[in-house]
């Protein structure tokens, strides 16, 4: 890691930072109109310098470590957790708007789990209620305004907009990043140990794992001591709310947003054959699509589907003649090549790290990712 005069600063969504020990997700969001930033001085806002709060970007982030929220049996390397991270798992992010609709406000994210075929939900936090907040088993504005008080840490994230200013970078479309990586700065104290240094373990939201830190957490000794680590992503996807995961019934904690059908102009163009675009919401109910009542030859509006789609892999709207999406289409059709290349590339870079061999081995998820992880 190296130090300069200019800094990269953008909206940063941690869809899942982990090890076999500790979990977290954390979205960090930036001043309105920051996309790809090329900072400097106390824009960047420097630790060294003292200005960590005073840069474009939320450094803190908002965070849900069910371990630091009192949940301290939830995740772990045995039976003994909830989800046992020996065991392969399927991890899935849910982004709820205002309305229930793709063009909605972003105002909660929500995660649940999915191991040896039971859903497993992200639990309430328990340690907000005692001190007269609110518990929350989901990132809001005010879950993390009630966590930043308990843990007297400054709300960054409101002050750079909160959830809603997160839910504007995903709409203006993200690059996925897969990466195994140590922490030369603190040395991962803040995922699975105690952190801040400064503050007594006992105190709420320091300890955030059971990793003891010290030398064990370097990244020297990791690297010495586990050369052969490793993690394999087995899949990903992005669809609609109960459209990525593949077994029947997830019990999702929020159902998918039932919206009114609508025969899009783009559906027409498409060069995709019809067979396939009618399983296309926005093109269920075009003429070719929807079948005649046998009494009244009048054409009958696909139905929506309440249940969540047993497809293991979302269907993907396309985009129009001029290359941009749909006017109202959600986030799954602007990034459909770009999924479909990752994919491809995941597939290659399993092959790849298959050659390695470790004892531990337990799975990853993103969007929906699905993986392994080695020591």
């Amino acid at each position: 890691m190296g130090v300069g005069k200019y800094g990269s600063c953008c909206a940063e969504m941690d869809i899942w930072e982990a090890n076999s020990m500790a979990t977290a997700y954390t979205p960090h969001p930036c001043d309105s109109g920051i996309t790809q930033y090329r900072c400097e001085g106390t824009e960047c806002g420097d630790n060294a310098s003292g200005e960590r709060y005073d840069g474009v970007c939320d450094k803190d982030g908002c965070d849900i470590n069910p371990f630091r929220m009192g949940n301290q049996n939830f995740y772990g390397r045995g039976d003994q957790y909830e989800v046992n991270t020996l065991k392969p798992m399927t991890l899935v992010t849910q982004f709820i708007t205002d309305d229930g609709t793709d063009s909605g406000k972003l105002v909660e994210i929500k995660r649940f789990y999915v191991q040896d075929g039971k859903v497993i939900h992200t639990p309430a936090s328990t340690i907000l209620s005692p001190a007269g907040l609110t518990d929350s088993e989901s990132i809001t504005d005010q879950f993390c305004e009630d966590k930043k008080i308990l843990f007297e840490d400054v709300n960054d994230y409101l002050e750079k907009g909160g959830t809603a200013a997160m839910g504007d970078s995903l709409d203006r479309g993200q690059v996925m990043v897969i990466s195994l990586w140590d922490d030369v700065e603190v040395n991962m104290l803040w995922l699975d140990s105690a952190y801040p240094l400064n503050k007594d373990a006992s105190e709420p939201g320091v300890l955030r794992g059971e990793c003891p830190g010290g030398v064990s957490s370097t990244p020297t000794y990791l690297r010495d001591t586990y050369p052969n680590g490793y993690v394999i992503f087995e899949s990903a996807a992005i669809g609609e709310i109960g459209s990525t995961v593949p077994i029947a019934n997830t019990n999702a904690p929020t159902s998918a947003p039932t919206r009114a059908p609508d025969c899009k102009g783009w559906c027409q163009t498409s060069p995709q054959s019809w067979d396939i675009k009618c399983d296309w919401i926005k093109c269920s109910s075009c003429d070719p699509c929807v079948e005649p009542d046998p009494e009244t030859d009048t054409p009958t509006l696909a139905p929506t589907v309440d249940e969540p789609n047993t497809t293991p892999t979302p269907t993907v709207s396309p985009t129009n003649d001029d290359g941009n999406v749909g006017d109202d289409d959600d986030l799954s059709s602007s990034i459909a090549q770009l999924i479909a290349l990752l994919t491809s590339l995941t597939d290659l870079l399993n092959q790849f790290l298959a050659l390695f061999s470790a004892e531990t081995r337990s799975t990853m998820s993103g969007l929906l990712l699905r993986g392994q992880h080695g020591n």
